[in-house]
């Protein structure tokens, strides 16, 4: 079997690489995008993701049986706008969507990365049957590029797509301009009895280490029906104030250091209360980490960088 992944070389790419040797340490793990893998075993086909000819070359050359779409914006920032979420969260799916629709009809499962943002900032629980009210500009690409993914699989009776709605993923390794790998490299600036300055903390989260993501996502494409089009929601089940998490992490570091929050309007996203019935019945017992051990793994990787 061969898995075809875009975004290979982003934090959740590189994970899902390691997670797919794992499960399937036979199979054939390729990529196409602009970032080629850390993992050089993995055969990558450079490739403007928005280039329509260049994609459908890389696909019928390929052929894969299984697609990972994760390449895209993933940060949330009212600095991004809108033009270049689209072009690289809808305008990309929906170039992949129509480039496999040229392609001789044979079975395809394809996992689409979205997010929880599609929501919006709900009071109730939400269910994958939710309407979905994005109330930012990363939600609303993410939303658009499931629909790509939905018409695709309307009219692809050999396709099956699942679209993951993902809380926010954590993990050593992450980039910045996300909430604990930023913080971590404050903290690790921060002298002996420093103020730490944040964000607002008063939102809620599921932050979900990026290896249960991986994981699970190497599970997920392989239950349920073999056509057609569902969504899932993934996330931890244990959710935490930001204020939380933060103090979390600061006990990790073990710094003596106060919190201070600032606000800010760069993320209007309160936080969801997420049901996971769906993600549970199709992977029971799944043994997701707990937070403070991905956030212990968060400092030691910020302590390693520090000290090189």
């Amino acid at each position: 079997m061969k898995h075809l992944i875009t975004g290979a070389g982003g934090f959740l790419g590189t994970h899902l690489i390691a997670a797919l040797r794992t499960r399937f340490p036979q199979d054939t793990i390729v990529s196409m995008g602009l970032h080629a893998p850390h993992d050089p075993q993995v055969r990558h086909f450079e490739t403007d993701l928005s280039d329509a000819a260049a994609v459908r070359t890389v696909l019928k050359a390929q052929s894969p049986d299984r697609l990972y779409h994760l390449a895209g914006s993933a940060r949330v920032s009212q600095e991004i706008g809108f033009p270049q979420y689209f072009q690289s969260n809808s305008q990309t799916t929906q170039v992949l969507a129509d480039a496999l629709e040229t392609l001789d009809p044979k079975p395809l499962r394809l996992f689409f990365s979205s997010s929880v943002h599609v929501y919006g900032n709900q009071d109730s629980e939400v269910d994958e049957s939710v309407e979905p009210r994005p109330n930012n500009d990363y939600g609303m690409s993410k939303y658009l590029g499931e629909r790509a993914l939905e018409a695709f699989a309307g009219r692809s009776p050999h396709a099956k797509v699942v679209v993951g709605r993902l809380y926010s993923c954590i993990g050593p390794g992450q980039g910045p301009g996300f909430v604990t790998s930023d913080l971590a490299r404050k903290l690790a600036a921060l002298p002996v009895g420093g103020t730490l300055e944040t964000g607002p903390l008063d939102a809620y989260r599921r932050f979900l280490d990026v290896r249960d993501a991986a994981a699970l996502l190497a599970r997920l494409l392989e239950t349920g029906a073999d056509t057609g089009f569902e969504i899932v929601n993934i996330a931890s089940p244990n959710e935490l104030q930001v204020r939380a998490i933060v103090e979390r992490l600061v006990t990790a570091s073990g710094k003596k250091a106060s919190i201070h929050a600032s606000p800010s309007d760069q993320n209007p996203f309160r936080g969801l209360k997420v049901n996971l019935a769906k993600l549970q019945q199709r992977i029971p017992g799944f043994p997701f980490s707990p937070l403070d051990k991905t956030l212990q793994d968060i400092w030691k990787d910020q302590e390693c960088k520090t000290k090189t």
